[in-house]
């Protein structure tokens, strides 16, 4: 085995494996009806020009279908609120000056349709980033063995490698969204 083409299908594995783990970050910020402190995790405060995570600066509480924020210092408190109505998620905070709650209605069918287009749309998205490490992958592989006179026979194996690192990819892609389907369909 090439040692450099070893490294070049296990990058590609690396690749693959950091896409799906952004995905899996990003499914727990869906409201599926099950109200956790994650679904406030890609909301951002801009503070002294620098992006901060609400959880970076407060505490987060779930109690029933309310999310408490309760910030260190109060006078995030305008921040946090603007970060959060300015967010896509549709919430319409209550900030006592003390604290921020946000009470979360249930889904509606309506809501429930619109998250699931949004959600076919960011897996798509996610595929397409797996093929393009894939493309990117079997370039490196193709120029790596072009330019040192190698095997055309190394060249199936390797680009075979990095092809089931990407059906395994899209095949766990694929299985993670039906999941987060049902449980989105069936609350």
């Amino acid at each position: 085995m090439n040692q450099s083409l070893s490294l070049i299908t296990d990058k590609n594995k690396e690749q693959v494996d950091k896409i799906l783990k952004s995905f899996e970050k990003y499914l727990l910020t869906i409201n599926t009806g099950v109200i956790t402190p994650k679904l406030l995790d890609h909301i951002y405060i801009n503070h002294n020009d620098k992006k901060i995570k609400i959880a970076h600066i407060a505490t987060i509480v779930v109690k029933a279908n309310i999310i408490t924020i309760n910030p260190w210092d109060k006078q995030h408190n305008k921040f946090i609120e603007k970060a959060i109505i300015e967010s896509s998620l549709n919430f319409f905070p209550n900030n006592n000056g003390k604290q921020i709650s946000i009470q979360i209605p249930p889904l509606t069918k309506e809501d429930r349709l619109n998250i699931l287009k949004d959600f076919k749309k960011q897996g798509e998205q996610i595929k397409v980033s797996i093929r393009q490490a894939r493309r990117n992958s079997n370039n490196l592989v193709k120029s790596y063995i072009k330019k040192n006179n190698l095997s055309s026979n190394l060249d199936k194996i390797y680009l075979n490698a990095i092809q089931k690192n990407v059906d395994n990819g899209i095949k766990y892609l694929e299985k993670c969204i039906e999941d987060k389907k049902k449980s989105i369909i069936n609350l």
